[in-house]
């Protein structure tokens, strides 16, 4: 067995004196992990500034790997598992007994056609928020960059390092020395080099599973010379584009269907905007939502399994660990006996059904009681599903045909599933809680049985429908509609307004709104600089003048928009002209951060991307969502 090759020492963690070295664990770790790892010697490891890898030596066969996530200052939270490692060539073969991936090690190729283990926390941290579906859609994504500024780079850095698939970076600006103070993808070595060739070289070495490639061309001419070439892209993330050329090319990405993100900073503040006629996610993932236990209209299965168990049994261990889903299951029926029918509905039935909940309790220990009465307003939930279900249900995309996206067959089919059940597929997943382990499972098992049986009903359906207009039944995955029928409660469709109908009319109520004043400035820079082929303060000149022309710029276009009266603060106008259309390094990273967030919701499908116009505003640090 060959010893770990000794990894980077310049983080004071390492020495490179002796094979071991004394290490300071964190006191955040887990206790019972402490004690642990204080008697172990490390044999060598690594740090950066967002974690901590360590080589624990047990024996001659085996090494403990422990990753100390560090973030800014505090570690936070270690892991561990039991590896064999192997020396290969200057490079590390992974070969893991457990949880490989969870450390962060993804199985990449490596030298002389083999495969290895590759730490890559990028990727894994990802992963583990959008699971392997949503990494392979990244994987698959095509996505092209105009201008590779620091907005741009920012953004492009963090889905390089995410693991998209492939990027074209577009740009026919050189790198000056004024990038240098904001753009850490270029260096002093690549001034008067092509800005799009150094920023893509810098990118591919972040991830050389990315396929990287650039052009040397300005956006602006690309898109009214070749709007066509846009067409073979998932997504184009446009940054630091004007008014027209933003309009003219949300017009061409709608025709192709090609998705779209528009990202500008202009001194402290910011600019981000989604382009797509219409966005369908299955898996929104809501931060809260109520669990699918059906409480409130058990399906005969739960009602038989509960009505065999026996509540006042004289056991006090089958009582303390009889689980809260039966509970509340046989109390609601119960209740239900003595109310015709009805389940506690006004603020004191809901008290009193709590209450005899209490009653049932012996001892003060009882947990799942306990539980009971937390979760008793999942008894009072109404039945049925939701309006925006219901309004999904009711689009006039539910009525299909050959054109239809696989979103909306299956929609069609879900709703001919409600028209006959009367709710939505149950999810078949239970949450814990205090039980018998025979219990707990035999439960399980109840809500799964069920959960499939919907899915079956479905998938029917979706094949019913596919044959129906025309095509393949079997052309929809058992995967995809198994994944629909468990977030089938929290779909959601995002449709997005044209940016030149927002441009030329707004809400106006909405133009009320405090961050207005950047959106309307950021517009009207642009009309400055159509003007007169500069944006405001960007060179040296009067500055009064310019203070005065972007008044009138500003006026001007308020009063196109329906606005007249308004006004804006002189300071604010100066701001926008002191700002000389800047670039700050610290805004562009937070304007790309938020981009690439929403370009990784979009190609992924999951999580509800923003439904408006992002502005963010640097002076006061705050950021709004205008519905224009």
């Amino acid at each position: 067995m060959t010893s770990p090759p000794p990894l980077s020492s310049s983080s004071g963690y390492c020495s490179t004196s002796s094979p071991f070295y004394p290490i300071m664990l964190p006191q955040s770790l887990p206790l019972p992990l402490l004690p642990i790892l204080r008697n172990l010697h490390p044999w060598s490891g690594y740090s950066d500034s967002y974690s901590t890898v360590f080589f624990f030596q047990l024996s001659t066969a085996h090494f403990v790997v422990v990753t100390v996530v560090v973030p800014t200052v505090v570690m936070a939270a270690a892991a561990a598992v039991v590896v064999d490692m192997g020396v290969l060539e200057g490079s590390v073969e992974w070969k893991a007994e457990m949880g490989l991936r969870d450390l962060g090690l993804v199985e990449r190729d490596c030298e002389e056609g083999r495969r290895g283990w590759v730490w890559d926390k990028g990727l894994v941290a990802g992963e583990r928020i959008w699971g392997e579906q949503g990494q392979a859609a990244l994987e698959k994504a095509s996505i092209c960059l105009l201008n590779c500024g620091p907005t741009g780079s920012e953004t492009l850095k963090n889905l390089v390092l995410g693991g998209i698939g492939s990027i074209t970076v577009i740009d026919g600006s050189k790198v000056e020395v004024g990038d240098l103070g904001n753009n850490f993808m270029v260096d002093e070595s690549s001034v008067g080099e092509s800005k799009a060739k150094t920023v893509c070289t810098f990118l591919q070495e972040l991830n050389d599973a990315v396929k990287a490639k650039f052009i040397e061309e300005y956006p602006k001419a690309l898109i009214e010379t070749n709007p066509s070439f846009f067409s073979q892209f998932t997504l184009v993330v446009a940054t630091q584009l004007v008014e027209d050329s933003m309009v003219k090319l949300e017009r061409i990405c709608r025709e192709a269907n090609v998705m779209l993100i528009f990202a500008r900073s202009y001194g402290l503040t910011g600019f981000i905007r989604i382009c797509v006629k219409e966005h369908t996610v299955i898996e929104s993932k809501p931060d809260h939502f109520l669990d699918d236990l059906r409480l409130n209209n058990p399906w005969p299965e739960l009602r038989s399994f509960a009505e065999t168990i026996d509540l006042n049994v004289p056991d006090p261990v089958v009582h303390k660990h009889t689980p809260y889903v039966v509970i509340l299951v046989k109390m609601a029926a119960e209740w239900a006996q003595t109310h015709g029918g009805r389940l506690p509905s006004t603020r004191e039935e809901k008290k009193e059904f709590k209450e005899l909940i209490r009653a049932r309790m012996r001892a003060f220990d009882e947990d799942n009681y306990k539980e009971g009465m937390d979760a008793s307003f999942k008894v009072f939930a109404a039945r049925g599903i939701s309006s925006n279900l219901q309004r999904i249900l009711s689009d006039s995309c539910a009525d299909v045909d050959s054109n239809s996206s696989d979103f909306w067959v299956m929609v069609a089919a879900l709703k001919d599933f409600i028209d006959r059940e009367g709710e939505a597929p149950l999810e078949g997943s239970i949450p814990d809680m205090t039980s018998s382990t025979e219990l707990y499972v035999t439960l399980q098992k109840i809500y799964q049985a069920k959960a499939e049986a919907d899915f079956f009903a479905i998938e029917q359906n979706v094949g019913n429908i596919l044959k129906k207009i025309g095509r393949d039944p079997d052309s929809i995955s058992k995967a995809v509609i198994k994944s629909f029928c468990k977030n089938a409660r929290k779909l959601t469709v995002c449709r997005y307004r044209p940016l030149e109908d927002e441009f030329n009319s707004p809400v106006l109520p909405e133009l009320q709104n405090i961050a207005v004043g950047f959106y309307i400035l950021l517009r009207a820079v642009d009309r400055f600089a159509s003007n007169y082929n500069s944006f405001p303060g960007q060179f040296d000149g009067e500055m009064d003048e310019e203070i005065s022309r972007l008044k009138t710029s500003t006026v001007g276009l308020l009063s196109d928009l329906g606005c007249n009266g308004s006004a804006l603060t002189e300071d604010l106008i100066n701001e926008m002209c002191r700002y000389g259309a800047a670039e700050l390094h610290a805004v562009a990273a937070f304007v790309g951060g938020i981009a690439s967030q929403e370009v990784i919701k979009l190609i992924t499908r999951q999580f509800v991307p923003m439904s408006g116009t992002f502005i963010f505003n640097g002076i006061d640090h705050k950021s709004q969502l205008l519905s224009l």
